[in-house]
């Protein structure tokens, strides 16, 4: 059996993303999942001739989740700051 480590900066990804990333891994496959203050650090154990697809997999995975993460991050400050905007003008009506 093979074993790849993957680091992910937790400032880039929360655990229900890194999480549903591992739900993809392969059956075949084994996964644990450690953690420090700042990493996720992320052990694979698959047979040697599936080790490298499963590990090129979650890391597209992993970054797909970062870029949703981000996204979504960056939409929730937009969305607060046009409804702080909206409620600013209805207090302002009355």
């Amino acid at each position: 059996m093979a074993t790849r480590i993957l680091e992910i900066s937790k400032s880039n990804l929360d655990e229900l993303s890194l999480r549903k990333s591992l739900y993809w891994i392969g059956e075949d496959c084994m996964w644990q999942i450690d953690e420090n203050n700042d990493y996720w650090r992320i052990n694979i154990s698959c047979d040697s001739d599936t080790i490298e697809k499963e590990y090129a997999n979650l890391n597209a995975l992993i970054n797909d989740y970062i870029i949703r993460y981000k996204l979504s991050y960056d939409s929730q400050i937009t969305r607060e700051k046009i409804i702080a905007n909206a409620l600013s003008k209805l207090a302002s009506d009355d």
